[in-house]
């Protein structure tokens, strides 16, 4: 790490976007041992890192939310119309969800 104490805790070459994740993944590793673990990894992070972790899952929730509203439409129409469905095929080289 870098410039810890000059506000800046960036892996060299990190993006802010990368930084985000990395703390935000860190966090998710300390989950399963527990709340006092989760907010002693947390209290590690330097300001700017606590910023860029809290912009990326701010970012993350956001699309979850609008992923959740779709998926919930789609699921609403399925139960009010049943019946066979014309599914797309996905365009080649798409990731498949399976």
């Amino acid at each position: 790490m870098i410039g810890r104490g000059a506000g800046e805790s960036f892996m060299q070459g990190e993006s802010p976007a990368e930084a985000g994740a990395r703390v935000a993944n860190a966090l998710a590793d300390a989950i399963p041992t527990g709340s006092e673990a989760t907010h002693r990894a947390a209290r590690g992070f330097s300001d700017r890192e606590v910023i860029l972790g809290l912009s990326f899952l701010a970012s993350v929730l956001e699309i979850a939310a609008a992923s959740a509203k779709a998926l919930a439409i789609v699921q609403r129409e399925r139960c009010l119309h049943p019946g066979p469905r014309l599914v797309a095929e996905r365009p080649e080289g798409a990731p498949s969800v399976h």
